[in-house]
């Protein structure tokens, strides 16, 4: 367990002390021709289904408390250091093992948000997942820019991507935001176990520089192999 702790420690470190987001991703992601790579691609052992076990860590305004929406101020700080567990999974697309996003974004909102979405989302199509709600509100995530590295022994994978968001009430008119995201994982005690850590950056309007962020948000992700 002291090792596991060491291990994640020294991701977050890695994660946050070269916290390139403002840097080398906004470099990667102006060399990138259109969305860059066409998904996040995962060391084989992540195909299957685990059980995501996540703390929100860390809540940052880098832009001041007037900056950001104080709903979504409150709600972080409802869920911060408590511990979330949901299962996710993983796929094969083509050579490639990735995130199933429809099933991940549908469990996790109904672990953390305690109600039931319908998610729509295709490997085939990567960048786009919308979410219909129970209210009838829809939210449209797109990834627009993408960097991803796979670690020298490919068992473990770091990753950003920034995303433009598009959320409306029934019938009302889209509020437009974006998003970058920036996390690392990496396998562990064999291929049982994997430990991540992701930077969320919450941007006003459709502003890809993470220096506008109004919220930034630190989760520290364990994951546990579930079964197939």
């Amino acid at each position: 367990a002291a090792g596991g702790l060491a291990h994640e420690a020294d991701a977050a470190s890695d994660v946050e002390n070269r916290d390139e987001v403002g840097e080398k991703v906004r470099k990667a992601g102006a060399r990138l021709p259109g969305m860059g790579q066409p998904d996040v691609a995962y060391p084989a052992a992540f195909a299957g289904r685990w059980k995501a076990t996540r703390v929100l860590a860390g809540i940052e305004l880098p832009s001041g408390e007037g900056a950001v929406d104080p709903k979504l101020l409150e709600a972080a700080q409802k869920r911060k250091d408590k511990v979330e567990e949901f299962p996710v999974r993983f796929i094969r697309n083509g050579d490639r093992v990735v995130a199933d996003r429809e099933f991940n974004a549908e469990q996790e909102e109904l672990s953390v948000n305690k109600q039931t979405v319908d998610a729509q989302w295709r490997a085939s199509n990567p960048n786009v997942l919308t979410l219909t709600y129970p209210t009838g509100g829809v939210t449209e995530v797109k990834v627009t820019k993408r960097s991803v590295t796979m670690a020298d022994d490919a068992r473990g994978v770091e990753f950003s991507e920034y995303s433009r968001v598009a959320a409306a009430d029934l019938g009302g008119v889209p509020e437009i935001g974006a998003k970058w995201v920036r996390g690392k994982f990496r396998l562990e005690e064999g291929d049982s176990k994997a430990l991540g850590i992701v930077l969320e950056y919450v941007l006003p309007g459709d502003r890809p520089d993470p220096k506008y962020a109004t919220m930034k948000l630190k989760y520290r992700i364990s994951l546990s192999k579930d079964g197939d």
